[in-house]
């Protein structure tokens, strides 16, 4: 078992490794760079100095070692080009919980009325709540973030002003954006839960276990929702990877001041540091929830387990004796 977390582990920092660097180099691979329109105006000598500050005057693949060195070094980041003084982790650690705390309500929420809403649309093939289930996953589907935002500020804030247009402060800010990030995820999540559980209570396991007499909530509790997760756990690394990235559209609608709406301003100014950090981030989070992903494997599915422990088997029995 050791083994394999430490596999999964050394896995999930390659993919950081690759997709941090590969974003470093698209990046910086862009003709011109972000200091021109600082610097045009200055001395060359001092022109010099600001790229020779930042990096910028070094080979591409020179600037890219220098980024790790300084991550494993320092574990910094480098200083942003747009707010000169200021490291990129100090954004992060400043607006990184309000996109956290937005994505965290949304995804929550959507993943528990998108899941209620696919039990209950199986145990009610054609009827009423499976004809609601899949209205509500089409809506979810069909609608855009930006669409639904545009249309939940004029109906909540501008025709009927229940709630704030935009900004950020108490309880009653969160409302808003949060409904706006439910759509989506119950969406999906209600879809697949339909299909799962569809799946589940036409094998025969579930006909033997009522034929037994066993309560049908003990059935669905016990059998049917166990056996549905798997697929469900396979979606929430994306999902809560979108904590993060899924929120930049909101953020900006209603001037949230999270991660997205200043990755949105880092790449209109070009501000390398603030990109490339930001997506260190965002993979970070990505690839460690598959990492929890991986784990809740074991515990959820026996089948997995076993396949460790064979696999761990047949390694040993390779393995030549010393005799």
């Amino acid at each position: 078992m050791a083994k394999y977390i430490i596999k999964r582990i050394l896995y999930m920092f390659l993919v950081l490794f690759i997709v941090v660097s590969t974003t470093f180099i698209m990046i910086h691979s862009i003709p011109g760079d972000p200091l021109t329109a600082t610097v045009e105006n200055l001395p060359e000598a001092t022109r010099a100095n600001y790229y020779a500050r930042y990096g910028l005057d070094q080979p591409l693949m020179v600037q890219l070692f220098r980024f790790w060195k300084l991550f494993l070094t320092e574990g910094s980041l480098g200083e942003s080009l747009k707010f000169p003084g200021r490291l990129a982790e100090e954004f992060i650690v400043k607006y990184a919980p309000i996109s956290f705390q937005l994505g965290i309500w949304g995804l929550v929420i959507g993943v528990t009325l998108g899941m209620l809403l696919g039990i209950n649309a199986a145990l009610h093939k054609n009827k009423l709540p499976d004809y609601f289930g899949t209205f509500v996953a089409l809506l979810g589907t069909c609608i855009p973030a930006f669409v639904l935002a545009a249309l939940v500020q004029y109906f909540f804030t501008v025709k009927h002003k229940w709630f704030p247009t935009a900004g950020w402060g108490g309880a009653i800010y969160y409302v808003l954006p949060v409904l706006c990030m439910t759509l989506s995820p119950v969406a999906t999540y209600c879809r697949y839960m339909k299909s799962s559980v569809l799946d589940v209570i036409n094998q025969d396991y579930i006909l033997t276990a009522e034929s037994k007499g066993l309560p049908r909530g003990k059935i669905i509790w016990r059998h049917v929702m166990r056996n549905t997760l798997m697929p469900i756990v396979t979606m929430l690394a994306p999902s809560v990877a979108g904590l993060l990235g899924g929120s930049f559209i909101i953020e900006s609608m209603f001037a949230i001041p999270g991660l997205g709406t200043y990755f949105v301003k880092a790449i209109n100014s070009r501000d390398y540091t603030m990109v490339v950090a930001m997506n260190f981030l965002f993979t970070a989070t990505y690839v460690f929830s598959l990492l929890v992903v991986d784990l809740l494997y074991l515990v959820i599915d026996p089948r997995v387990r076993l396949e460790v422990k064979q696999n761990r088997r047949a390694v040993a029995s390779n393995v030549p004796s010393e005799n």
